[in-house]
């Protein structure tokens, strides 16, 4: 666990309701694979005009023997950030990642989700009107990429089932984008950059 210090500030204390901010909990494999538990601490926080409630995170992470491949996947049900001007609230939140590095590679390849079930946010009225809004559903992104012959792959498709702004309203929105036969070794070296 990852304590918080005992001088710490009190209002931060009482922000984490007594918890560690952070428990990671891990078991290591015979052939030294990992898996990895790990829980972040809700927190409520009202201080000064500024609100934060964070309902924690959970999530496991697994780790090859040869710490070049990971499986994992972590959940945030809910956030709600304000202050006497705006809010903004973000509902199940989840990531997920299959991936691995290929031998000689330093970059990641294989599937990897981000998926938001809503964003909602109050903004400041223009002029004496009501707050404008914002509200998003259903936002995913879902990514994949892969070598052969050592040539890269990788695709993303971005989806929003809808989207309403200041009077604007939209459905079933999506983004999709690939590139193919990168030369993987060129792409790497950038990294490395």
């Amino acid at each position: 666990s990852f304590d918080l210090p005992p001088d710490a500030d009190a209002k931060l204390k009482t922000a984490f309701n007594g918890k560690a901010p952070l428990h990671i909990s891990t078991r290591m494999g015979w052939l030294k694979s990992a898996k990895h538990q790990i829980t972040a601490a809700p927190v409520k926080l009202d201080d000064e005009g500024m609100r934060v409630d964070w309902a924690g995170l959970t999530g496991t992470v697994s780790v090859s023997a040869d710490h070049r491949g990971l499986d994992g996947k972590l959940s945030m049900p809910s956030l709600v950030l304000a202050n006497g001007k705006g809010e903004w609230t973000i509902k199940d939140g989840e990531v997920t990642a299959n991936m691995k590095q290929p031998d000689g590679q330093t970059m990641w390849v294989g599937p990897s989700t981000m998926k938001l079930a809503s964003v909602s946010g109050k903004l400041p009225a223009r002029g004496e009107g009501e707050p404008d809004t914002v509200a998003l559903t259903g936002l995913s992104q879902t990514s994949e990429s892969s070598i052969k012959d050592e040539l890269l792959t990788s695709s993303s498709k971005l989806q929003l089932k809808s989207l309403e702004a200041r009077g604007f309203k939209a459905d079933e929105l999506a983004l999709d984008m690939s590139m193919r036969k990168f030369d993987a070794k060129a792409v790497d070296a950038l990294q490395r950059l």
